[in-house]
């Protein structure tokens, strides 16, 4: 994405999208908190819409009986799902546990209708659990997938794991009604795991059949620690999965590690077996998110960076760790990449496909806040990129406590399903009471207005601009080739709003003073006399 250590700079395109994102409406058009009397929390990968267009949303719960909670608490914690129409209200909700603590991680609905509902626990024969657990300590976890049918009641249930901690990161149904899980296992071969780990931690991939019968399992790793976190099924029937290493070149991994952590993708067929595999990084650390294929073939990755410009990362970093899309080929190659944040911590958490080819990413940030207090309390963050990486929109909503975003997905055009944990009452965007310590906060989002200011221009004889210092402090030079076209520069913010719009013709240098700039990510826009775009991209005020 860049020409030089100077430049940042977008990939040349015949067509290029010039937006003004400010001009977005965003309207909550209805907000549901769903909740007992005590805490309910989760990860992502917990809210899904449904074939009848209704939603599945839930996570864990320690409440009993209160609020929308209509079953007995079974233990410390149990598995609690909402079925919901498609206006958010709920029809249905089923606790499932044991007598320990059952955390739910992941929800999916099955082919057949049904609902996949997997998470991790430590206990034995209790409560709705049938099968003893494989740790050989008291207190270590294994994974306990339990199979809803579509009246919601148990159809079967499978414990998986070896003799020390599982955990179940993400699971995706599979085109023959079975599963397929991801989780991060520290076990040898033990229980029902039949291969050894490499390292510390490693990606353990189990495929079980639409009855729960394991049909392969296989376990991938380096010599250090491997931390597996998505997974999703392949056009062609494989598998495409997600994590961060910490390994050099050992056991599976064929590269060395970057940083002290990496993204480690691996692309198997539909057997297990590795096809490729990619290290993408910076020098420090990169945490991985989700992952999804998109209709070209390639892949789209959410990430979470703490690294500058190093290894394969060409962007600097903005804040205490920042977020990072990442886009690949069918192959694994970077064909552009993002980066994005403040100059506080910032946490993708999710990425999914939207109509137009492009992505909705969510997650929180401590920067913008709406709390009303003076702690820093995180917000829901979203942000709509178009196909190129390019920020279409942005938006914070939250109350006056801790509101972070963990599932989101488009349900038309223009109206989007955002669900996350929120500890605000009334106040801010929330209009819903809490029904306790922390509920399930889910609204449906329409965004209007904007697409109607999206001027289509070509980008017809690119120009090479160097841009130098970036980051800067007091200013920044733009350096341009000679007989340059460029008229005209434009500034614009994060959200669209054009900062500065500057005569640079028959100029071949431009000063940029820094002046009343904030610290932050900045667009520039350069076109020539006939407002053809001859180079954009970003720069950094620190």
């Amino acid at each position: 994405m860049k020409s030089s250590k100077f430049s940042f700079l977008f990939i040349a395109l015949f067509f290029v999208t010039l937006l003004h994102a400010g001009n977005y409406n965003f309207t909550i058009e209805w907000q549901k908190s769903y909740g007992g009397s005590d805490a309910e929390g989760g990860y992502h990968n917990l809210a899904q819409r449904t074939k009848d267009g209704g939603f599945i949303v839930g996570g864990w719960s320690a409440s009993g009986i209160s609020g929308d909670k209509s079953e007995v608490q079974r233990g410390d914690a149990d598995y609690w799902v909402i079925k919901t129409d498609s206006l958010g209200n709920k029809q249905w909700d089923k606790s499932v546990g044991s007598l320990d603590g059952d955390v739910l991680s992941v929800i999916r609905q099955a082919t057949d209708g049904g609902y996949f509902l997997g998470g991790e626990t430590s206990a034995g024969i209790s409560g709705d659990k049938t099968s003893a657990n494989f740790s050989r300590v008291m207190g270590v976890k294994d994974v306990w997938i339990v199979k809803l049918n579509s009246a919601h009641t148990i159809q079967w249930q499978k414990d998986i794991g070896g003799s020390e901690e599982e955990d179940l990161y993400d699971m995706w149904p599979t085109y023959d009604g079975g599963v397929i899980l991801a989780i991060a296992s520290d076990s040898d071969s033990s229980g029902n795991k039949t291969t050894h780990s490499h390292g510390i931690d490693d990606y353990w991939i189990v495929k079980l059949d639409s009855t729960g019968a394991i049909q392969w399992e296989k376990d991938y790793g380096g010599g250090a620690s491997d931390a597996i976190e998505a997974i999703r099924q392949t056009s062609d029937s494989g598998f495409i999965v997600l994590g961060e290493s910490n390994s050099d070149s050992s056991g599976d991994k064929i590269t060395h590690k970057i940083g002290n952590y990496d993204l480690w993708i691996l692309k198997l067929n539909k057997n297990g077996n590795i096809e490729w595999q990619k290290t993408i990084g910076g020098d420090k650390f990169e945490f991985a998110d989700n992952i999804q294929q998109t209709k070209d073939g390639g892949y789209i990755i959410a990430g979470i960076s703490k690294s500058g410009i190093s290894g394969n990362k060409t962007e600097p970093n903005i804040g205490v760790e920042d977020g990072w899309l990442v886009k690949l080929d069918s192959f694994g190659n970077i064909q552009w990449q993002h980066t994005v944040g403040t100059d506080n911590l910032d946490a993708w958490t999710d990425v999914q496909l939207t109509n137009d080819n492009g992505y909705i990413v969510g997650g929180y940030s401590w920067s913008v806040t709406l709390s009303s207090d003076s702690l820093s309390r995180p917000d829901y963050w979203l942000l709509k990129f178009d196909n190129l990486g390019n920020i279409k929109w942005q938006k914070t909503f939250g109350g006056n406590s801790v509101d972070e975003v963990t599932s989101f997905f488009q349900v038309s055009d223009s109206e989007y399903i955002v669900k996350g944990i929120s500890g605000s009452g009334i106040s801010g965007d929330k209009t819903v009471a809490s029904h306790g310590d922390e509920d399930f906060w889910m609204f449906k989002l329409k965004v209007t207005g904007g697409d109607s200011l999206v001027t289509i221009v070509k980008e017809q004889n690119r120009e090479e601009i160097k841009i130098s210092p970036n980051p800067f402090r007091e200013s920044t030079n733009f350096y341009f080739e000679e007989n340059s076209k460029a008229k005209r520069l434009q500034l614009l913010d994060v959200n669209g709003k054009e900062i500065e719009n500057i005569n640079i013709a028959n100029q071949s240098s431009y000063e940029l003073q820094r002046n009343q700039l904030s610290k932050g990510l900045y667009f520039y826009v350069i076109t020539d006399n006939k407002g053809m775009i001859v180079n954009r991209g970003k720069i950094i005020g620190q």
